[in-house]
């Protein structure tokens, strides 16, 4: 069973959980085990139509480059088509996705995974991020339309 609860953290932040319940049988006795996540979400409006590919493309091209230059490592994240979004992951660090981004029109719906919110991997990728939706926008800016 798959619940999603959104609602408002203590500091005030929009959040969404997801409660995944499975039962394991073990020798006739039923256990119950629950998985709770919580991902974070911003949105953000680049005053500009864009498309999955053109994103995919620019992150694919960038993302690690300039990561790699800003933390003087050789960490390599994954950027990859995830049916409506865009999931930047790195599989040998995390579980699951650090990011994932889906575009709604004008705006980028950027949903963070909350287990790394304090990464400093995951804070460097952030901060890229916006430098890249900047390039995206021209010189039309960006627009924070939500932060939770």
């Amino acid at each position: 069973m798959i619940k999603q609860i959104s609602g408002i953290n203590a500091q005030g932040r929009k959040h969404w959980k997801f409660e995944i319940q499975f039962w394991i049988l073990k020798q006739n006795v039923h256990t119950v085990v629950t998985i709770k996540r919580t991902y974070y979400m911003k949105i953000i409006n680049i005053d500009k139509e864009v498309t999955k590919d053109h994103l995919l493309n620019l992150l694919q091209q960038k993302l690690n480059p300039l990561f790699q230059k800003q933390r003087q490592s050789d960490v390599a994240f994954s950027i990859e088509n995830a049916g409506n979004f865009v999931e930047i992951s790195q599989p040998d660090l995390y579980e699951g996705f650090l990011f994932r981004i889906e575009i709604k029109g004008n705006e980028l719906w950027i949903t963070r995974s909350e287990h790394y919110v304090d990464d400093v991997n995951s804070l460097t990728i952030e901060s890229i991020l916006y430098l890249l939706f900047e390039e995206l926008a021209g010189n039309r800016g960006v627009i924070f339309v939500l932060e939770g």
